[in-house]
């Protein structure tokens, strides 16, 4: 069993309280700690106590509110932006400081690959063909399919 307190038990407990102190001790003066403390006062400070949490309880639910409103002006919002984002892009270019007053930032120019880089691709890109066994158009232009004879031939002599 869990020992943890939630809001709800909380501030049960705090009600709990003051309807306890109100019922059997609506006139007394206790001594808390080093303090003497009158019902009244108690029951003052325990009233705020649970004001104070029914406040954050509202207090949440209007943060949660207003969150879920802007995650959908977000979904209503956002494609607009990026397409807003393309246009400038696209009608700007590659201009450096247009592109900054907007807030975006350029595209970095791509840097050319080394000769051993080239030689490492052609190299893996032969390697994966051969082992798919894809072939191009003038390959795949050579294989034809056997004619009928040719097939019925091979069938009848197999057998």
């Amino acid at each position: 069993m869990s020992s943890r307190v939630t809001k709800a038990t909380a501030l049960a407990r705090v009600q709990a309280l003051i309807a306890g102190t109100q019922k059997h001790l609506p006139s007394a003066t206790m001594t808390l700690g080093n303090a003497s403390v009158s019902s009244a006062s108690l029951i003052k400070l325990l009233q705020s106590l649970v004001d104070a949490m029914k406040a954050v309880d509202v207090a949440q639910a209007s943060a949660k509110d207003t969150l879920q409103a802007l995650a959908s002006t977000h979904l209503t919002v956002d494609p607009t932006i990026r397409a807003f984002e393309q246009f400038v892009r696209a009608a700007f270019g590659s201009v450096a400081q247009t592109l900054e007053d907007f807030g975006l930032v350029p595209p970095k120019a791509r840097r050319p690959l080394t000769s051993e880089q080239k030689a490492a691709r052609a190299q893996k890109a032969l390697a994966t063909r051969k082992l798919r066994g894809t072939k191009g158009s003038r390959q795949k232009a050579l294989i034809k399919a056997p004619s009928e004879t040719t097939v019925s031939q091979t069938t009848t002599s197999k057998a």
